[in-house]
């Protein structure tokens, strides 16, 4: 959860209880923000390991939605990432749900908006190891 303000406490990134998972691990990830409170739930689906994270807002918006993975001593992943079947719901309808920027070398599947403008779909994204 980024922290842009000190409206919600202090400055930088806030995070929950790390996970240490293997290479080809599928994870199921579910990110919520609710009135003042943020959730987070990551489960590894290869031995159902859960962290979990509920951090309060205070009020301030949250209105990124940023794919990427975090190690350390590095901004790329070890090998290319996928993630698959995203859903964003937004809190009132939008027009478009195209992605404002996406690396060249970086593969996202055409976003599908919901008719009520409400949920972004998209079916597939690959965040690559290695930039050319």
């Amino acid at each position: 959860v980024n922290i842009s303000s000190s409206a919600a406490g202090p400055g930088g990134c806030a995070g929950g209880e790390a996970m240490d998972v293997n290479v080809g691990d599928r994870l199921y990830i579910d990110f919520a923000s609710k009135e003042t409170k943020w959730t987070q739930s990551v489960v590894n689906l290869a031995n159902m390991k859960k962290v979990d994270l509920a951090f309060d807002l205070k009020g301030q918006d949250q209105n990124w939605a940023i794919w990427d993975i975090e190690t350390p001593g590095s901004s790329r992943p070890a090998e290319d990432t996928f993630f698959e079947k995203s859903v964003l719901t937004f809190s009132s309808p939008v027009t478009s749900c195209q992605p404002t920027s996406a690396p060249e070398v970086d593969y996202f599947s055409a976003p599908i908006l919901s008719p009520d403008g409400l949920h972004c779909c998209i079916e597939k994204m690959t965040l690559k190891a290695k930039r050319n």
